[in-house]
This record gives structure tokens, sequence and C-alpha cells, in this order.
């Protein structure tokens, strides 16, 4: 298959990948893109309960708390010295770079409106953004595209490790460097801004089901599938 029909190979085998994150707010997705490294989304699950507890509901309420308020609200996302750090910074640049509507108040929201769907301060270029986003603290690469795929409305590619696994298994010869990844694929697909946050879900669904192992894999529906390269048209 051509790589620009894989979101609708996954999108047959999974269904449609719209309300996958198990958060309340766009604010939760800010806070659990950073509290899931190094650890599993049930223990972001059990940080993000204390935090709602404690009525931490903003990037502003947040950066009100204490250091030691936080770090104990985070525990059980572990690592928490650094986390709270990086909680931190990246809050204080969305207050005083950002400060959109979109995080303004943290409270429940319809599955339907947790993700953007219009870039965030579209003056400025994406690479400028993500170069900004990977400047602060605890941001890499990852993170940033995370970031600006379902918080600032940018149609990027996450080159994760799902979306790694999966490429490699489907036969594409990979480089090494996440950037390299990423631009592989975005060179030969396009997708509009819900397109490229349905395909990130997709690969993750995927990957935690049939990437994990030679035979989750033959399990599969694309085992022995192949992907070609073509240069977008």
């Amino acid at each position: 298959m051509r790589l620009a029909d894989l979101p609708a190979a996954l999108r047959d085998h999974l269904g449609p990948r719209t309300t996958w994150w198990t958060v309340q707010s766009p604010f939760e997705i800010l806070l659990g893109c950073v509290l899931v490294q190094n650890t599993n989304w049930r223990n972001v699950e059990g940080s993000l309960e204390a935090i709602r507890g404690a009525g931490v509901r903003s990037p502003a309420a947040l950066l009100a708390t204490t250091t030691p308020e936080l770090t104990a609200l985070i525990r059980s996302s572990g690592f928490q010295t650094g986390k709270e750090r990086a909680l931190r910074e990246l809050c204080r640049w969305w207050v005083d770079a950002v400060d959109v509507d979109l995080l303004r108040d943290g409270s429940p929201v319809p599955t339907s409106e947790l993700l953007t769907t219009a870039p965030v301060r579209p003056e400025v270029p994406t690479e400028r953004l993500r170069a900004e986003l990977r400047s602060l603290r605890g941001i890499g690469p990852e993170t940033a595209d995370v970031l600006m795929l379902y918080l600032l409305g940018r149609g990027v590619f996450v080159a994760d490790a799902y979306a790694r696994r999966l490429l490699g298994r489907l036969g594409v010869a990979l480089p090494r460097s996440y950037d390299a990844v990423a631009r592989l694929v975005t060179t030969r697909m396009s997708l509009d801004l819900a397109g490229w946050q349905e395909f990130h879900g997709l690969i993750d669904d995927y990957g935690k089901r049939h990437c994990t192992s030679d035979a989750a894999w033959a399990e599969g529906p694309l085992a022995g599938c192949r992907v070609a390269l073509e240069e977008r048209s």
C-alpha cells in the first residue's frame, strides 16, 4: 500500500478515533503531555485526579501553587521533581506567549471540544513554534509535536515509538533521528488537522495491540503488508 493509504487501513480495522483522550479538558492534555513521560497513562490519571481535586484548572492556577503542593499532586506519575519544573515552565510559557481562552478555564468539556480545530498563534510559523516549545525544560521533540497537534492546531506527524514500530514492521527503512522520520511522513502525506490528530490516535492504538511482539503483529490485519514510499503529488 501507499503510505497515504495507511490512515484508512487503520481506520477500517479500529474504527474512527476522535475521542481517545481520557481527560476532561484541554488543560489536562497540556498536563498529560508532560506527566506521561517515562510512565504509563494510568499513573497520569491519578495525578490528573489529584490536580482536579485541588481545584487547579488552568495554567495560571498551576503557577499559583507552591513547589511542595504541585510535587505532591503529581507524585503518582513519578519523576515528580523534574516534571514539576517542566509543568511550571510550560504553563509560564503558555500564559506569556499564548494566553488564549482554550486553557483559561479547565472545567470539563464535551469530548468533541477537547482538541483544537484551528491554528493558535497562526502568525507564528510552525517551525518557530516548535523551536519555542523545544527550548522549554522537559519538552522534547515528541512532546512538542503532541502539544502542537492537539492544543496549538498544527498538522504535524508525531514520530513516537509506536509510529516507528509500525512503519518498521511495514518495511519502511527509517532514518535514525526523530525529525527525519517526521519529515519522511509529512512530505508524503496530505491530511488536514483533524486527519493528523486521528492518525496519531490510530497509530498508537494499533501499536498497543499489534506492535508489541512478533506474535501480536502476526495476529493483526496488516501482517504481510508493505508500504511503498511515494513523494506527495
